[in-house]
């Protein structure tokens, strides 16, 4: 067998070993598969999850620096987006009130009086 850190296989060969380590540990009580065959089961399995994990999030994982500066780059939008919303509320809340007190001005001078 190879060395265990270039231990492939494909996935008809994993779905075999999985099955026949059902079957034989339902039988005995002995370990069904070798250390190798567990180690590159584990591999085979970890691999392919994150490979489809990061295929549905449309990320390359094989080119790190790519990733890094899209993950910054993605990092520093979503910083912006919150500072622009903490700015559109206090600018909203801002108009809000200088709308009221004007209100409140027209109002006093009318109660009193003095009409714009």
């Amino acid at each position: 067998m190879a060395d265990d850190s270039q231990v492939t296989i494909g996935r008809a060969e994993l779905e075999s070993m999985i099955r026949r380590a059902v079957q034989e540990g339902s039988r005995s009580s002995s370990p069904a598969l070798s250390h190798s065959e567990i180690e590159a089961l584990v591999r085979e399995t970890v691999a392919s999850t994150v490979d489809e994990i990061c295929l549905k999030l449309g990320v390359d994982y094989r080119e790190p620096l790519v990733l890094q500066r899209n993950l910054q780059t993605l990092d520093a939008w979503v910083k912006t987006m919150d500072s622009v919303k903490k700015r559109t509320l206090a600018s909203s809340l801002g108009l809000l009130l200088l709308g009221l007190a004007g209100v409140l001005v027209l109002g006093l001078r009318a109660w009193i009086g003095r009409g714009p």
